[in-house]
């Protein structure tokens, strides 16, 4: 079984982030309970699915894909916010991936503490771009319309804002005077309000069992019990 994992992708709201997520599952998942009796043999199928992590920024994307990355020896992990080229990675055409092809030998060479547990052994990220407030939406309409033809599950994560929020001030995300700062700080809860109702609302029609919404505090309070149903969901 193969899954796409694309992470981190603000769909309303003004920045973009993709990340891509190879991984290719063993015939049998490591045991996840003390004596390994729970899923110990346990098969999973020989297909391919896609995932999509939506989420804004700062609210735990990178935990989420942690989730599934320690989970499996062999993982392929690209962080690439173009649109273009997420497009390819969910329809597997990785040919296009030229940059990636380029560097691939150098990303091999140096993260070997991932790179050993990669089918291919090839690590590659890139840092996040911004594109306008509705050049996403457009993409994510795609996606969903096409979810069921790429097999995919869309997981929607949200953090609370009041911990989003500071952890983008650290990062000075937030620029300019008070009265700036009040209405960036509206715009990031407004947008966080508005993803929740776009993708269980707007879409729901489209993807039915095909989208799932976590959140950040109930992850992190119920770590293996959240990643169960995620695995169970994928």
């Amino acid at each position: 079984m193969t899954i796409l994992l694309g992470c981190g992708f603000y769909f309303v709201g003004y920045i973009l982030h993709t990340v891509a997520l190879n991984v290719n599952f063993n015939t049998k998942l490591k045991p996840n309970c003390s004596d390994g009796s729970c899923m110990r043999n346990r098969k999973v199928k020989n297909d391919t699915s896609n995932i999509l992590i939506l989420t804004s920024g700062r609210a735990g994307s990178s935990f989420l894909g942690e989730i599934f990355k320690r989970n499996h020896k062999k993982t392929r992990y690209v962080f690439e916010p173009l649109r273009k080229i997420l497009q390819n990675v969910f329809i597997a055409d990785h040919l296009k991936f030229k940059a990636i092809n380029i560097i691939s030998e150098s990303f091999t060479y140096r993260n070997t503490r991932i790179s050993d547990q990669t089918d291919q052994n090839v690590v590659v990220k890139e840092l996040s771009m911004r594109f306008p407030q509705n050049g996403s939406s457009s993409v994510l309409e795609n996606l969903m319309r096409n979810s069921k033809s790429w097999n995919m599950r869309i997981i929607h994560l949200v953090r609370d804002p009041r911990h989003v929020i500071p952890s983008m001030q650290r990062l000075r995300w937030f620029a300019g005077n008070a009265t700036s700062l009040e209405q960036q700080i509206r715009s990031v809860c407004e947008t966080i309000w508005s993803n929740i109702k776009y993708g269980r609302k707007r879409n729901y029609a489209l993807i039915k069992d095909h989208y799932k919404l976590v959140v950040f505090r109930n992850m992190m309070i119920h770590p293996y019990k959240t990643a169960e149903a995620l695995y169970e969901f994928a």
